[in-house]
């Protein structure tokens, strides 16, 4: 889950480009008014096919990386707000390691001092792996971040995405860095240590420290939040297979009735289908990608009747038939062992 105000102002995006977002935001699954609500999460997956589906109908690759460069910064909330009034970088980049679970449910952020530099990394869940635009749009976010206190025209040693090469890199060396490699297993970008003390003036530690408090809070709600949903979601994705991976079985491995626990959920802002369908989604990702397994036996392994109805949410999810997106999936894992024998014989 992710936090919906990263999609704000998407559809004018959008519309500038001739693009009619409303037919797309239903087709992912998302509600007409999901990046309107302040405080609303949203899955993640959706946000990163939407993205997917914009690259395609707008002919840019680089949809995603376009869109964080538009994007008003301070939109990721009391987050976003606790950024820009970081007086230096180091606070900042303290903050995204601390809050990142704000942005997304997925995103994990953190900073290491490797010989002198600093490489920032950003991990997210590996059926993220794919989300070209989603990549895009993070990193492109994050250096922005950086510009703040490192200047406009500031560009990081070395920029590495998990997405596959666009058509062109020209769009990605004029906005990230000069140097950028694809097909990486994280996000990451290298630093200079010194660069850590840079100062933004505009940023105030008295404000700053409200807002970090107000994260706090925030981050025990999304705690709280997670605990119930990580709860029902690994029971399910043990039962997974199993053929009782339902709402009466769940329920009754937590000691509780159906309705509570469907009432508990939706105080959490989920739902057991939306779990139940989340978790399937990461199984078939990950089965999809073992080649000596069949795509009924993957069906079954998801706990679907036919595979039929697992054919028609492989299309739902990932816009292609279970057989194409296996080749997707498998010609990346290819590019990425040949792009890591290729990097290891250059050192």
């Amino acid at each position: 889950m992710m936090i919906a105000r990263l999609g704000h102002g998407l559809a004018s995006f959008a519309k500038d480009r001739g693009l009619d977002i409303a037919p797309l935001i239903a087709a992912v699954g998302l509600p007409a008014d999901a990046f309107d609500a302040p405080d609303r999460r949203i899955e993640t997956v959706r946000f990163a096919r939407l993205l997917e589906m914009l690259a395609v109908n707008s002919g840019d690759d680089c949809f995603g990386l376009a869109f964080g460069a538009n994007l008003q910064l301070g939109n990721s909330g009391n987050l976003g707000l606790a950024l820009l009034n970081s007086p230096t970088l180091r606070q900042a980049l303290e903050c995204c390691e601390r809050f990142a679970a704000l942005l997304s449910d997925d995103a994990i952020f953190e900073g290491r001092q490797v010989n002198g530099d600093l490489i920032a990394t950003w991990k997210c869940a590996p059926e993220l792996l794919d989300a070209a635009q989603l990549a895009d749009f993070r990193a492109m976010l994050l250096i922005r971040t950086f510009r703040r206190y490192l200047g406009t025209s500031w560009k990081p040693a070395s920029v590495t995405l998990v997405r596959k090469p666009p058509r062109a890199l020209q769009q990605h060396q004029a906005l990230l860095a000069d140097h950028v490699q694809f097909l990486g297993p994280t996000t990451q970008m290298v630093l200079s240590m010194p660069d850590m003390d840079a100062r933004c003036e505009s940023g105030d530690e008295r404000v700053r420290a409200s807002l970090l408090q107000a994260c706090e809070n925030e981050l025990r709600s999304v705690q709280r939040m997670s605990s119930l949903t990580m709860q029902v979601f690994d029971l399910i994705q043990k039962r997974l297979g199993t053929g009782s991976a339902t709402l009466r079985d769940v329920a009754s491995d937590l000691a509780m009735g159906e309705r509570t626990l469907q009432r508990r959920l939706v105080e959490v802002k989920s739902s057991f289908d939306l779990l139940l369908e989340t978790a399937r989604r990461q199984l078939a990702d990950r089965l999809l990608r073992d080649a000596n397994l069949t795509i009924a036996e993957v069906s079954d392994a998801c706990g679907y009747a036919s595979p039929s109805s697992f054919s028609r949410a492989i299309k739902s999810w990932f816009g292609q038939t279970a057989a194409e997106y296996r080749t997707v999936l498998l010609s990346r894992n290819m590019q990425t062992n040949q792009t890591q024998q290729a990097q290891l014989l250059s050192d």
